[in-house]
This record gives structure tokens, sequence and C-alpha cells, in this order.
């Protein structure tokens, strides 16, 4: 269970869209599917290891809003050393390289070139 654990947290940190790749017990324990209690056992279990650490995030974005801060996990240096991230990242790594070159068949098409074409005739370019 401890190894499942530690993949959403290093999905977590691997997901590009996460800015902060910070995960606290309650999304841990729905992904996990187990209570909140045996999330925070398991995440305790793994602080000991070494392999999480306490990290808070500063929500307040623009200054101007005061927001409170959020409370959560993150994988550690040793995490990214495990077998298990290299694993992970390797397998992310390979389809992030499978999206974006779908993204530049689709930017190189005919059909996508006409549209940019169309699209410069229309704005003046």
């Amino acid at each position: 269970m401890n190894r499942q654990a530690l993949n959403v947290f290093i999905e977590a940190a691997l997901d590009v869209s996460d800015f902060e790749s910070v995960v606290n017990v309650v999304y841990a324990a729905k992904a996990l599917r187990i209570s909140r209690h045996r999330a925070k056992k398991l995440i305790d279990s793994l602080r000991r290891e070494g392999l999480l650490e306490l990290h808070c995030v500063n929500t307040s974005w623009d200054g101007e809003d005061v927001n409170p801060p959020y409370w959560g996990y993150a994988i550690t240096e040793k995490a990214k050393e495990t077998e298990q991230y290299k694993e992970r990242a390797k397998k992310y790594k390979h389809s992030l390289d499978a999206l974006l070159e779908g993204a530049r068949q689709i930017i190189q098409s005919p059909a996508a070139k006409a549209a940019l074409q169309a699209y410069e005739e229309v704005a003046g370019k």
C-alpha cells in the first residue's frame, strides 16, 4: 500500500498542470479509496522514510486578496531517486512526447496550414 500511496504523490509531482505538486490527506484518501485516517498513517510512514515532506503553498496570487495557505505533502529529492519515481517519470515523458508529436503533426497538416492562411487573410496580415 505504501507503493500505491507514493504513486499518488509522484503523479502529482509529474503533472505539468499542477504548479506546486502538493497533495493533501483528503486527495490522497480519495485517490487510494481509503479512509482519511488510513491515508494519514500512510503519509506519516512515507515521511518517516524521508520520501514526503509537509509543504505550504501561498494561494494569494495577485497580492491583493488574502487567501489561506494550502497545506499538503510533496515528494522529496530522496523520492525522486527511487526506481518507482524514475519508472513513472519515464512513462510520463513518453506520454508527453507522443502528445507533442501528435500536436506537431496536426500543426503541419495541410488543413492546419490552410486554416492559418485563411485566418491571416481575414486578419489582414
